[in-house]
């Protein structure tokens, strides 16, 4: 039992293929009978140095099963560090991601979720929980999508508003927690 109320239980074993600061290196990381408040969790994650402070997260047969079903997903993201690499303090970097998830909801619904236009991550005070531009869209078997926008103003604030727009209505959202 953790300090929050979080009971895990399992292993989580990383591989490491050598230095991981290392370009070209990778860590791959699987749940082993792992669990969070009796929801299992199931999965491979491989991350691979890219160099420059940048890499590439691949996901593959990641579910959470829970007493309401299973969801389950797949996903490719690349982390590409754009400030800060030649500076001492980690508040000046900034990283884009691209990237895209596919998978199949507790609901047994398939979803497909794509960075549209790169999401922008600011590591300095008040940015470093959310992004500040970006937009990602989540589309449904049953043909409902959904645009999140984590720049509605345009002007890449430092704060935790988004807008969410689902058929043609769209409304502010607070994303994060603790901002």
């Amino acid at each position: 039992m953790g300090p929050n109320g979080v009971a895990r239980r399992g292993k989580i074993v990383a591989v490491f293929s050598g230095p991981y600061r290392q370009a070209g290196a990778t860590v791959t990381i699987t749940l082993v009978n792992y669990h969070r408040n009796d929801n299992l969790h199931t999965g491979t994650r491989t991350i691979t140095n890219l160099g420059s402070g940048s890499w590439k997260l691949e996901v593959q047969n990641a579910s959470v099963t829970t007493a309401a079903g299973t969801h389950s997903w797949v996903a490719q993201r690349q982390y590409t560090r754009t400030a800060g690499l030649g500076t001492r303090t980690i508040l000046d970097d900034e990283y884009t991601v691209t990237g895209q998830a596919s998978g199949t909801n507790r609901k047994n619904v398939s979803y497909t979720a794509t960075i549209e236009q790169p999401l922008l991550k600011k590591i300095q005070a008040g940015c470093a929980r959310t992004f500040v531009a970006g937009t990602v869209r989540i589309k449904t078997a049953k043909e409902k999508e959904l645009l999140l926008n984590y720049d509605p103003t345009g002007t890449q604030a430092c704060d935790n508003f988004a807008s969410i727009t689902i058929n043609g209505a769209t409304r502010t959202i607070r994303v994060g927690r603790g901002l």
